[in-house]
């Protein structure tokens, strides 16, 4: 467990690419730019949205986007070096676990 998400109102979803695969570095999630499977970096987005719909778009738009998306949305992501890196604190929405790796990326 890295983090334990506090939610009051809106959504959370998560898109890996750990799974759906059919070899290395081939996964669902295909950048329309390249038509190849994404490599930002991003093995997994939890993302925050005001409907589950909405967190559903952003999740997908992180794992395209890469760390990046950090800037416009509240979201977790885990990256493929191991670390986590999230603004869930700045949207309120985390309880941190003090024995995780977890790095908070500033405003």
């Amino acid at each position: 467990e890295a983090l334990r998400v506090r939610l009051e109102s809106g959504g959370l979803a998560t898109t890996s690419v750990t799974v759906r695969t059919w070899g290395h570095g081939m996964h669902h999630v295909i950048d329309p730019r390249t038509s190849l499977s994404a490599a930002t970096g991003v093995l997994q987005a939890t993302v925050w949205g005001d409907t589950c719909a909405q967190a559903e778009v952003w999740s997908k738009a992180a794992v395209l986007t890469g760390p990046a998306i950090l800037d416009r949305v509240p979201a977790s992501l885990v990256l493929e070096s191991g670390e986590i890196v999230t603004n869930f604190a700045e949207a309120d929405l985390i309880d941190i676990d003090e024995a995780t790796t977890l790095q908070e990326v500033p405003a």
